[in-house]
C-alpha cells in the first residue's frame, strides 16, 4: 500500500473525520471500505516509528457530536497518536464563522482552554492525548496577514487538493507508483497559491 519505503519520512498526516463508516464515505465521497485501509496504513506507519496526526475537520451535524469525539479520543489514546488536530470549518465566502466556533466545541467536549484561540492554533494535552485545536489556512491568512503553508493534502485517489474548500487538484498518482521523485517536486513547486486562493490575490 502507501507505506512500503518510508524510511526518508518524519510524518504522516492522515485525515479521519469520523470512526462510522458509512458517515466517513459520506462526508469524505468515497466508498466506506476506504477507512479500514486508512486505519491499517496509519497503524503500519506507527508501528515503524513514524510520528502520527490525524487530522479530523469539524463539520456542524456531521461529526460534531460527543460521540463522535468519544470514539476518536479513544481512537487516539489506544494508538499513542503523537497529535490529533481538530480543525474548524469556515464559511467559503465570507472567510467568517458564522455557525460555529472551535472554542465553542472544545468545551462542549471537555477540553479546557483559556479564553479564544491567537492566531491559527493552540496545543494542549487532553487526558493524556496531545490535542490541536486548528484554525483553516485560509483564517491564518486574515489574522496574521500572511500565507501559512504547513501541508498539501492527499486525497485516497493520489490527488493533491489545493485547498480543502475548492475542486483544484495535481493528480500524483501515477508520480508516486513509480516513485519519480524529481517529477514530484516539480508539480509541487509549480503550484500558484496565490491564483487559487482568493485570499491571496
Amino acid at each position: 500500500m502507501l507505506v512500503k519505503d518510508i524510511k526518508p519520512i518524519d510524518q504522516i498526516n492522515f485525515t479521519i473525520d469520523i470512526l462510522d463508516k458509512k458517515k466517513y464515505g459520506r462526508i469524505c465521497g468515497v466508498s466506506h471500505n476506504f477507512l479500514d485501509k486508512t486505519i491499517s496504513e496509519l497503524i503500519r506507519a506507527k508501528s515503524r516509528g513514524i510520528r502520527i496526526v490525524i487530522n479530523t475537520p469539524i463539520s456542524v451535524n456531521h461529526n460534531d457530536s460527543k460521540e463522535d469525539f468519544s470514539k476518536l479520543f479513544s481512537f487516539c489514546s489506544k494508538y499513542k497518536i503523537d497529535e490529533w488536530k481538530l480543525i474548524e470549518e469556515m464559511d467559503d465566502e465570507k472567510n467568517i464563522f458564522p455557525k460555529f466556533y472551535l472554542e465553542d466545541y472544545a468545551r462542549k467536549m471537555g477540553i479546557k482552554i483559556k479564553g479564544t484561540i491567537k492566531g491559527c492554533k493552540i496545543k494542549l494535552r487532553h487526558l493524556g492525548v496531545p490535542i490541536t485545536l486548528y484554525r483553516c489556512h485560509c483564517k491564518a491568512v486574515e489574522l496574521n496577514r500572511k500565507y501559512i503553508l504547513e501541508s498539501l493534502f492527499l486525497d485516497p485517489a493520489g490527488n493533491i487538493l489545493l485547498c480543502m474548500k475548492r475542486e483544484d487538484k495535481i493528480d500524483l498518482l501515477n508520480n508516486i507508483k513509480i516513485r519519480d521523485d524529481n517529477s514530484i517536486i516539480e508539480k509541487i513547486k509549480s503550484i500558484n497559491f496565490k491564483k487559487i486562493c482568493p485570499i491571496l490575490k
